[in-house]
C-alpha cells in the first residue's frame, strides 16, 4: 500500500513505471518503478518515495496539469500551454530533436529532465495528448493533429511509412472529419476522435486495432474507423 499526503489528480503507467501526479503546491510528479531513466528527487524528505526533478526547463511559477506516458517517455502538459517531454529518446518519440553524435552515427538523447517540445510552427492551445510505444501525438483547440517519433508501421500517419519524424508533424485529415477533437496511442497505432462523430485510425492494423477495412497490415493514412472493431496495445475500444 502506498500513504502519500496529497491527493492523486491522476495516474499513467508505462512498461515498467508509475507516475501519479499529485495535487501538492509544486504539482509533482511521483515516479514509481524502474522503468522510466529520469533523475528523481526525494518527495517531501522520503528517500522511498521519489518524485521527477524538473529541472531549469520548467519555469517555478508553472504547474504539471497534465501528464501521459509511453512505455518508455512521459509528456507533460504546464498550466501555461507548453509541452515537455522526458525519458527514452530513442526514434525521436520526444519531439526535442536533440542528437549527440558516436563516430559516425548519430542518436536521439534521452532526457533525463522535463525538455521543451517546441513546434515548427505557432499553434493553438493543446486539447489533449497521448504517447504510444515509440510515438507521440497531441489534438490542439483549432482542431489540427501534431504526432512525431517512430512512424515505420504507419502510427504517424503521415501518408507514408518512414523511419522518424523527430519533431512535431500537422497531420492532413479527411475532408469532412479535418477537426480532431481527441487522439489515443497505442503500441504502433494512433486513433483519432473528430469533430464530426468519427473516429480515425491509422498504423498497425495486424490483429485489426485500427479499425481500418484495408486488406494490408498496416495503415499510413487516416481512415474512418468502421463499426465492429472495437485500445491497448493490440486491440481499441471506442464508446
Amino acid at each position: 500500500q502506498i500513504h502519500i499526503r496529497h491527493k492523486v489528480i491522476s495516474a499513467e503507467t508505462g512498461k515498467h513505471f508509475t507516475a501519479l501526479l499529485l495535487d501538492d503546491r509544486k504539482r509533482s510528479v511521483l515516479i514509481l518503478g524502474s522503468g522510466l531513466d529520469v533523475d528523481t528527487e526525494p518527495y517531501e524528505g522520503n528517500e522511498r518515495y521519489r518524485i521527477l526533478a524538473k529541472g531549469g526547463k520548467i519555469s517555478p511559477d508553472e504547474k504539471v496539469d497534465k501528464i501521459v506516458a509511453g512505455f518508455s517517455h512521459m509528456l507533460l502538459l504546464t498550466n501555461k500551454g507548453k509541452l515537455f517531454a522526458v525519458g527514452d529518446g530513442t526514434n525521436g518519440k520526444l519531439g526535442t530533436c536533440q542528437l549527440e553524435r558516436d563516430g559516425t552515427t548519430s542518436r536521439f538523447v534521452a532526457a533525463r529532465t522535463p525538455q521543451l517540445v517546441r513546434f515548427p510552427w505557432a499553434q493553438n492551445q493543446i486539447m489533449s495528448l497521448a504517447a504510444g510505444e515509440q510515438h507521440s501525438a497531441v489534438t490542439t483547440t483549432d482542431g489540427h493533429l501534431y504526432v512525431w517519433g517512430q512512424g515505420r508501421k504507419g502510427q504517424l500517419g503521415v501518408g507514408k511509412f518512414c523511419h522518424c519524424y523527430p519533431m512535431p508533424a500537422k497531420i492532413e485529415l479527411p475532408s469532412g472529419d479535418d477537426f480532431a477533437t481527441f487522439v489515443s496511442c497505442g503500441k504502433d497505432h494512433t486513433l483519432v476522435a473528430t469533430a464530426s462523430g468519427k473516429v480515425l485510425g491509422f498504423g498497425s492494423t495486424c490483429y485489426g486495432q485500427a479499425g481500418s477495412q484495408s486488406l494490408f497490415y498496416q495503415v499510413c493514412s487516416p481512415e474512418v474507423v468502421r463499426t465492429g472493431h472495437f485500445k491497448d496495445a493490440y486491440h481499441t475500444l471506442v464508446a
